[in-house]
């Protein structure tokens, strides 16, 4: 029963890796965009951790839950005066939401490609008017 299962994600992953590679190779984006996109994602991914932070009262006196990431959330820090950061991370108490983290980075890379990408068509359109 796994195998069958097994076979067809594999068949599926192949099929959608056959479509990814035809619409990269439509796309003909230059290593130069490809670097500018990846630093670009990166930036923003780590502009959005620094500059969205919610914070909520935790169920022990005095302790505070700080909530990274824009538009998901996806760091769960808690904060106490009286208890060492250290004892929450040994603890387990830092969490990373995954498939959040995943979604805003997707976001971040659409975003960046499109910021990107349309810069270098406009940057050809305005050349060719130029000339």
């Amino acid at each position: 029963m796994k195998r069958g299962k097994l076979g067809k994600l594999q068949k599926t992953l192949g099929v959608l890796s056959k479509h990814i590679a035809g619409i990269l190779g439509r796309i003909q984006l230059p290593l130069k965009e490809s670097v500018y996109i990846g630093i670009l994602t990166f930036l923003i991914t780590f502009l959005s951790f620094i500059g969205y932070i919610r914070t909520e009262p935790a169920a022990a006196q005095g302790c505070f839950v700080y909530h990274y990431g824009f538009p998901l959330e996806w760091l769960e820090v808690p904060f106490s005066v009286q208890i060492p950061f250290l004892y929450y991370i040994m603890r387990g108490g830092v969490k990373i939401i995954w498939i959040a983290l995943i979604l805003d980075f997707t976001f971040y890379f659409l975003l960046a490609f499109i910021v990107v990408h349309g810069i270098a068509k406009l940057k050809s359109r305005y050349a060719f008017l130029e000339s």
